[in-house]
């Protein structure tokens, strides 16, 4: 059976770029091969670059007030308080016909 990508030459074909998250720490490149190796074999990623970076988020609080706020002062809607958490994340780009597969 033709592979997806066989239709369009892979320099014309859309690509997407996905986050891929809750990566545990002591992950290295070997075992996301592993999990991925579905992906790998089809050639579905054009890059897949793992780099151990750790996951932060912002956290805008409600009503633009931090969490034991008093209401004396108000956290600026622009301006969050990052959370790091044990675990990686990386963005890869891939092809967009496998995209909803992912």
């Amino acid at each position: 059976m033709a592979d997806k990508s066989d239709s369009l030459s892979r320099a014309q074909c859309p690509v997407e770029y996905l986050l891929i998250g809750n990566i545990p720490k002591s992950f290295h490149s070997s075992d996301l091969r592993v999990v991925f190796s579905h992906f790998i074999e089809k050639n579905a990623f054009q890059c897949f670059h793992y780099r151990h970076r750790p996951e932060e988020y912002l956290h805008f609080p409600q009503n633009g007030k931090s969490a034991g706020d008093t209401g004396q002062s108000s956290v600026s809607k622009d301006k969050g308080d990052k959370a790091t958490f044990d675990t990686c994340c990386c963005i890869v780009k891939i092809f967009s016909n496998y995209s909803e597969e992912f």
